[in-house]
């Protein structure tokens, strides 16, 4: 099973979920998340480079004589992320749905809200 969560991450969450109706979910997530990033850095020739292999990226490879055998969990570039999700949906007519998202990312103090407003037919 492949999870969400990037290399060198761990995740703390709540997850509530009522049933409006007994047919109808709406559903909390409160989680907070740490990630310790690659440091990167330029070149002489102004090209991308690791500076730090944190562990963070599955297709960075351990260089020899460079990277650490043992980098500690969560060194690196560190990213803290408190995420706060609410959704629910309401079925209008038969098969005809409609579904509302509302997400808060709290991210190293900045911050983003994104919501969505979904309309969907399931022809069963």
């Amino acid at each position: 099973m492949m999870g969400y969560l990037s290399p060198n991450s761990d995740e703390l969450s709540l997850h509530l979920s009522w049933w409006w109706g007994n047919r109808y979910p709406i559903t909390l997530t409160i989680a907070d998340r740490r990630h310790g990033e690659n440091i990167m850095g330029k070149t002489s020739d102004n090209r991308d480079t690791t500076i730090f292999n944190a562990g963070s990226n599955v297709l960075q490879v351990k260089r020899n004589n460079i990277d650490s055998e043992n980098a500690p969990f969560l060194a690196g570039k560190r990213e803290d992320m408190l995420l706060v999700q609410l959704s629910g949906g309401v079925e209008i007519i038969r098969g005809f749905n409609i579904q509302l998202n509302y997400r808060m990312e709290n991210v190293n103090s900045v911050m983003k809200h994104t919501a969505a407003l979904t309309l969907r037919f399931d022809d069963f």
